[in-house]
């Protein structure tokens, strides 16, 4: 996809590694990384890539749930030892005003006091039943 200002973006799956191998880019946008069948190779050849510009970034958006990669991703360090990994959270509640009402209603009843609810709902990483 070629935006309005010349930005180009591509797509690429979880499910195919060795798709994301070879583009250079300076930004990652890597959304729902927990429900990637592959998510620890294609996460990485696309961190293969991601070199070009003064400060290449990449930003994660998922569901917390409690993978072994999104949970080692999370505490990851660079090689000083630093966290280079800033985890910001949200909660269903925060983002209402873009949700349909009927939504909010059948979610929230659905799910509101569960274990999936915390997760789904409050943006919780519960990490007592890894994956």
């Amino acid at each position: 996809m070629i935006w309005p200002n010349g930005v180009v973006s591509h797509i690429y799956y979880g499910t195919e590694p060795d798709r994301a191998r070879g583009p250079q880019s300076d930004f990652l946008w890597c959304d729902e990384l927990s429900k990637w069948q592959r998510p620890e190779e294609t996460f990485d050849n696309l961190l293969m890539g991601l070199r070009l510009g003064p400060n290449p970034l990449c930003i994660v958006t998922s569901t917390p749930r409690p993978t072994r990669f999104l949970m080692d991703l999370e505490k990851r360090t660079d090689n000083q030892g630093q966290q280079c990994t800033i985890v910001t959270r949200g909660k269903t509640q925060e983002n209402f005003k873009n949700l349909s009402p009927v939504f909010i209603s059948t979610i929230i009843s659905k799910y509101e006091g569960t274990r999936l609810g915390r997760q789904e709902l409050e943006g919780q990483f519960l990490d007592d039943n890894v994956d």
